[in-house]
């Protein structure tokens, strides 16, 4: 996924955006983990972010704009942006950094490995994707490595 495949090159475009995201991740969940109120915090993260996002989508119109292109927004987008992206991932981060207190560094960040298997194995029905064998491999390698962490964490506390 990350690289194109086997038979293509990878995208560095693509490589070093996925790093940055991770540190982002990783930086956004070692700051949350000090935060005393939890809702409040992620309220005003939010808050600034649905901020830069419109002030990036102004940018963007007025760039399409001057390249004489037309940009279609609709209301059912806008909606399901607000509903998906806002409120529902709201309360996941809120939950995310109330269960952050509780980890450790490491056990949150082998649990947050999860998500990825998650999302595909929930959102392809929902989209009509199919479940490839090339898909349950890279599923099943990841939960091998959670499950190996997790080994091997037990036997190095006892």
């Amino acid at each position: 996924m990350l690289v194109g495949g086997i038979s293509h090159l990878p995208k560095f475009l693509g490589i070093g955006l996925m790093i940055g995201a991770g540190a982002a991740w990783a930086g956004y969940s070692i700051l949350g983990k000090s935060s005393m109120d939890d809702l409040a915090t992620t309220t005003a993260n939010f808050l600034y972010s649905g901020l830069a996002a419109i002030i990036l989508l102004v940018i963007y119109a007025a760039i399409e704009s001057w390249h004489h292109e037309v940009i279609h927004i609709s209301l059912a987008g806008i909606y399901y942006s607000m509903l998906v992206g806002a409120i529902t991932s709201a309360l996941i981060y809120v939950l995310w950094y109330t269960l952050m207190k509780e980890l450790r560094g490491v056990t949150s960040a082998v649990i947050q490995m999860l998500v990825p298997v998650i999302v595909v194995i929930s959102a392809a029905p929902l989209l009509g994707e199919q479940i490839t064998t090339r898909l349950i491999l890279a599923a099943a390698t990841m939960l091998a490595g959670i499950l190996l962490v997790t080994i091997s964490k037990t036997y190095v506390t006892k």
